[in-house]
């Protein structure tokens, strides 16, 4: 379909299926890296340097077969997307129920509707138009309890690969083990191979993904004046949005679950539900609902890039070590940058960027110029983009999630009126691994619900940096009140390097723990004695 400017779409049935043939091959993805294995990117509908455009598909369903990425918008300004869901006629999932888990072995029994064969060991997906053996990569097995629905409390995730021949993913963030499968009556699957922690109870159901992250539902660049309004998500396969160098986001009413409209699921999105890079303005998350998804319910940053070589008084390489971005732009003319000495937050110097360009056949070192003269040159410090967004989060709820809403940004951060079940709110940031950055400096979190953390803390904060003298925090100014925590066994906060951290005029449920585990902090006010309350 081709879109034009200061247009308005509408539709006219209550489903529309979307196969292969129908879609639009695009190019490759910048948040992770294409294989020879991989298959070619396509996307049903693709939005490129557009304005003011309204697409309201007045409640439809959209049923996607096949390896097809739903929307993909490129530069384009005051785009309007509301009214429809998602789903996939075969979801890049399968699921099992365990009926036998023995030392080193699990026996699954998978359902009709996940498509499936086993061939020298291998373990293979197969859809309608498409097969997906699980030899390669790092697919994910989350165990989750089949009445509630709830993530197993007992077992965590596993990443894992099947097969006599396999290919696990270089460099990957945890271990990968390898499994072999053996195909038994009755639609069963015997896994050999399992590492001991991996022992869900008989009657728990696991899920395990088979593709990539490249089919996201919606891939945003340099895009500004985005709403994604009233959109339920079934099934992605992989992060429901990805956006870079965006600007303006609203998602009102964007949600995922799960009910009678997906049978006996276990899971709406492969990965995070809303993830940014580089992005500005203001970021509005409200009334949406986010449960059941295998990763982050929320995670916007940036991205910290290490020098390399000074080249003249202006120009210098950095190199981009984060562990999945490949091509990725981050820098824009007129970007303020920010240089650390070393992995630490001791601050040397600040630039202004002119141009930001990455070499010729490399997708990882780039030639940035800055408008000032290069001061105290070093190879080996780090660069950050003083690039983020506002952060507005409201009336959210989340849940029966894997991950938890990762709040990585400088700016402004209210989160309100919201109920998070055993999903933690996390305050992160390294520069070992993937490389996101940056400290908060201002987040109130307050009339808000914490429930069902039978595992760990609801608020936590573990940057990886090196802490100096100079610069012992990394984070700052968190305050927390008038919320309610119950059913927090493990206690409330999993504090390390923060400045400026308030918990006050709480209230906390009889079956929960006001322990605290607080490292290398500054200034902290526990309860001032009599706001908080039983």
């Amino acid at each position: 379909m081709t879109f034009q400017s200061e247009t308005a779409y509408f539709a006219e049935k209550t489903v529309y299926h979307v196969r292969p043939c129908d879609a639009e091959r695009v190019e490759e993805p910048w948040y992770t890296q294409v294989t020879p294995l991989d298959p070619p990117l396509t996307a049903a509908f693709v939005l490129r340097d557009l304005h003011d455009v309204t697409v309201d598909l007045g409640d439809a369903k959209l049923v996607f077969h096949g390896r097809v990425m739903p929307f993909k918008l490129v530069n384009c300004r005051n785009v309007t997307l509301k009214n429809f869901s998602i789903d996939y006629e075969r979801p890049f999932f399968t699921q099992g129920s365990v009926v036998d888990s023995d030392r080193g072995s699990l026996t699954l029994e998978i359902p009709d509707g996940f498509g499936y064969r086993v061939e020298k060991g291998e373990l293979i997906a197969v859809g309608e138009d498409f097969e997906e053996s699980l030899n390669h990569g790092a697919p994910l097995f989350q165990p989750s309890d089949t009445k509630t629905g709830r993530l197993s409390p007992k077992t965590p995730m596993m990443l894992a690969v099947i097969g006599d021949r396999v290919v696990p993913q270089e460099n990957p963030p945890c271990p990968i083990y390898k499994l072999r499968a053996e195909s038994l009556p009755g639609r069963r699957v015997r896994l050999a191979g399992v590492p001991d922690f991996f022992s869900p109870e008989k009657g728990e159901t696991v899920a395990f993904t088979h593709e990539n992250r490249h089919k996201t539902g919606f891939q945003m660049e340099n895009c500004a004046d985005i709403v994604l309004e009233d959109i339920r998500l079934l099934h992605i396969g992989a992060l429901a949005v990805i956006a870079n160098l965006c600007r303006d986001l609203t998602f009102r009413r964007f949600s995922c679950y799960l009910d009678g409209e997906t049978g006996d699921r276990i899971v709406t999105v492969n990965a995070d539900v809303l993830h940014g890079f580089h992005c500005a303005g203001k970021i509005l998350a409200e009334d949406c609902r986010f449960e059941n998804m295998l990763d982050d319910a929320l995670n916007f940053h940036g991205n910290y890039s290490v020098t390399e070589e000074k080249l003249d008084a202006h120009t210098f390489f950095t190199v981009n070590r984060s562990a999945s971005l490949h091509h990725m732009p981050m820098y824009l003319p007129g970007d303020v940058l920010h240089v650390y000495r070393g992995k630490t937050q001791e601050l040397k110097e600040v630039y202004t960027v002119e141009s930001a360009e990455y070499l010729p056949r490399d997708g990882f070192c780039q030639r940035i110029a800055v408008r000032e003269s290069l001061r105290d040159f070093f190879r080996g410090d780090v660069v950050e983009s003083q690039r983020m967004p506002e952060l507005l989060i409201r009336n959210c709820e989340s849940g029966h999630a894997r991950g938890g809403w990762r709040i990585s940004t400088g700016k402004k951060v209210l989160m309100e009126n919201c109920r998070f079940e055993n999903t933690p709110i996390m305050f992160t940031g390294d520069t070992n691994y993937w490389y996101e950055n940056a400290p908060v400096r201002d987040v109130e979190i307050r009339n808000s619900v914490f429930t069902y953390f039978p595992l760990g803390k609801p608020l936590l904060a573990s940057p990886e940096f090196d802490a100096t003298e100079k610069a012992p925090f990394y984070h700052s100014g968190i305050r927390i009140h008038d919320n309610l925590f119950e059913d927090c066994p493990k206690g409330i906060l999993g504090m390390r390097s923060v400045d400026g951290l308030y918990l006050e005029n709480n209230r906390y449920g009889p079956d929960c723990s006001r322990e605290t585990a607080i490292e290398n902090c500054g200034t902290v006010r526990l309860g001032d004695g009599e706001g908080d309350k039983p």
